[in-house]
């Protein structure tokens, strides 16, 4: 799914590569999805456990696609939240 030269900081479709990608997290819930062009941003909600504790966080991903694969991902999520749910603030 990603490009050899990808970075993180209809199969052919930007949106359909984000939609993918997304649901290889099982517990990565989409919200919404707008694409422009070779560009994604998509707002979601990841379920997870860690360390035992239950964690709920959403965030924002802004994905560029090219030739049908995930070139660039940059993933914006919210960090005091993780802290707080975790039991660390």
């Amino acid at each position: 799914m990603f490009a050899d030269t990808s970075t993180h900081d209809d199969p052919s479709t930007p949106a359909a590569v984000a939609r993918r990608y997304l649901a290889a997290f099982a517990t990565a819930d989409p919200e919404d999805l707008v694409a422009d062009g070779d560009r994604v941003a998509a707002a979601y909600t990841m379920h997870a456990t860690n360390d035992g504790h239950p964690i709920t966080i959403r965030g924002v991903m802004w994905i560029a696609v090219r030739d049908g694969l995930v070139a660039k991902r940059t993933d914006y999520w919210d960090s005091l939240t993780f802290l707080r749910q975790t039991g660390k603030a």
